[in-house]
C-alpha cells in the first residue's frame, strides 16, 4: 500500500468513528429527555387549577390557594395560602 492509500483509509475511518459517536450522543439525548420527570405546578389561582386539569396537567399541581375548589380533585391538592397571603416558607419547600 502507498501512502496515500494509507491516509485515505485513516480518514474514513475517523469519519465513520466520528459519525457512530454523533448518532449515540443524538440517541442519549433523546433517551434523556423521555425520562425527564414531568414539571411541577404551583397554581397561584383558582381559574388557572381549573384550566390545568382541563389540558390533563392536573397531576402536575404540587401546592395552589384555599379557594381552589374545582374540579373536585382540587380540593385534595395542598394550599400554601390565599387572596391576602402566599406562605413563601411553603412555596420554597
Amino acid at each position: 500500500m502507498n501512502k496515500l492509500s494509507i491516509l485515505l483509509w485513516f480518514c474514513l475511518v475517523g469519519v465513520f468513528a466520528h459519525l457512530a459517536q454523533s448518532k449515540a450522543h443524538a440517541d442519549s439525548q433523546q433517551h434523556t429527555k423521555a425520562n425527564r420527570e414531568k414539571p411541577t405546578i404551583i397554581a397561584l389561582a383558582p381559574h388557572v387549577v381549573e384550566m390545568l386539569f382541563a389540558i390533563g396537567a392536573g397531576d402536575q399541581i404540587i401546592a395552589t390557594l384555599d379557594h381552589a375548589d374545582y374540579p373536585e380533585q382540587a380540593k385534595t391538592i395542598p394550599s400554601i395560602g390565599n387572596y391576602t397571603r402566599v406562605q413563601i416558607e411553603k412555596v420554597v419547600e
